[in-house]
């Protein structure tokens, strides 16, 4: 395990780390740097080992624990502090990503699902044949 610093990071490596960090999932992560840093999009395969190579470099072995450290790291925290200054980094933090929560999220689902659909083609095809029958 190398010394835990962002510089131990390459670009890529500190841009995965950083969506990660924020709490975007492996699929949200290519559209995240696409956004943030630009470039081309790169696969989620691509993600998975530069997540697994981010944590193999900070010895760590979940997601809550990359957040920690990302926070401890980029904003010069300490993981010491007394719960009173924990307590009031996370009411700040919650201040700042509440606007972010409060908009429509870019990954939701755009299109209706199949199901509905599905449901929508039988009651036109229904209305089609009652007005056929109604015409006979």
């Amino acid at each position: 395990m190398e010394k835990l610093s962002l510089t131990t990071l390459t670009r890529r490596e500190f841009q995965v780390a950083e969506a990660l960090a924020w709490g975007a999932s492996v699929k949200e992560v290519p559209f995240y740097i696409q956004e943030h840093h630009g470039g081309n999009l790169i696969s989620e395969d691509t993600v998975k080992s530069i997540k697994k190579h981010v944590y193999e470099k900070w010895g760590i072995q979940k997601a809550s624990e990359l957040s920690a450290i990302w926070m401890h790291l980029h904003y010069k925290l300490s993981l010491e502090d007394t719960p009173l200054a924990r307590l009031l980094f996370v009411i700040i933090m919650l201040i700042i990503t509440i606007p972010a929560i409060t908009q429509p999220n870019d990954f939701q689902r755009q299109f209706q699902s199949r199901t509905v659909r599905a449901t929508r083609s039988a009651r036109k095809d229904l209305d089609t044949n009652t007005y056929y029958l109604l015409l006979c």
